[in-house]
């Protein structure tokens, strides 16, 4: 059996937000722990997919595509907008003991990552403290040796102290509870009801936040570990108006997904 299963969530669009991914990739090739899967979930809206990065990377990663549809207008267990949803999809496609879910856009900082997350995990689903890189320092990385040494991207000029679209780079984010990279056992993922396959498809990160909450479940962070989220050019706007209005949780049945549970007002 497979060791340790990535869910590595990657929504085709603007040509930056496919060049991010790619990068990403490439810093996974650097993973010292050798019995994983990458599950790379491409995620196809308006045609557009990633099936030319998984053809660029299937002979130097161990990876495997499943598609996923974005069909914002209908929830099914096969479509997806959310984070949460496409790991659900993803974990129920995995095999690993051991399961860590992310985004595409987030660079690895050095290559022992799945060692220190089998190493660190004492019953607490542990999570990467991530670094916000502005599109100004992402557009800078090509002019870098990354590869060689991630953690230089620290030295771009403003990583601490910089200002893009409200975000400051010193706002640094325990991803525990929606999107960026964060790893527990299987059976956990079962437990906090993740990839069942009846109701699953319908949280999204927001939920899984609360509902973590109620039966009292929260991530640790990762020690001596930090990760590099790329920021990318805004895609086509999307309305969601209508389509995700959440749920009430008021038992813990509820909360694992076990029952249904009522659906907040539009």
């Amino acid at each position: 059996m497979i060791d340790v299963s990535i869910i590595m969530g990657a929504r085709s669009g603007s040509k930056g937000r496919n060049i991010n991914v790619r990068r990403t990739l490439q810093s996974y090739t650097k993973l010292s722990y050798k019995n994983y899967e990458l599950v790379f979930i491409d995620i196809t809206n308006n045609g557009n997919d990633l099936e030319y990065l998984y053809e660029e990377f299937k002979d130097k990663l161990p990876i495997r595509r499943v598609v996923l549809p974005e069909f914002t207008k209908m929830w099914t267990p096969e479509t997806t907008w959310t984070p949460a949803t496409t790991w659900n999809y993803g974990i129920r496609h995995s095999e690993g003991k051991f399961v860590i879910v992310t985004g595409g856009d987030i660079l690895l900082s050095s290559p022992d990552l799945i060692e220190k997350f089998l190493d660190q995990y004492k019953g607490r689903r542990n999570a990467v403290l991530t670094h916000f890189i502005s599109i100004s320092m992402v557009d800078s990385l090509d002019g870098m040796d990354w590869m060689g040494d991630p953690r230089m991207v620290q030295n771009l000029s403003g990583y601490w102290d910089g200002v893009e679209n409200g975000n400051i780079n010193t706002n640094r984010t325990t991803a525990g509870h929606t999107t960026y990279l964060t790893g527990q056992p299987r059976e956990d993922w079962e437990w906090i009801g993740l990839f069942r396959t009846d109701l699953s498809h319908l949280v999204n990160d927001q939920d899984l936040h609360i509902r973590e909450n109620f039966v009292n479940r929260s991530a640790g962070t990762l020690e001596d570990y930090i990760g590099f989220h790329q920021a990318h050019p805004i895609d086509e706007p999307i309305s969601y108006e209508g389509i995700s209005p959440g749920w009430n949780y008021h038992s813990e049945a509820q909360a694992r997904l076990q029952e249904p549970a009522p659906r907040d007002p539009i």
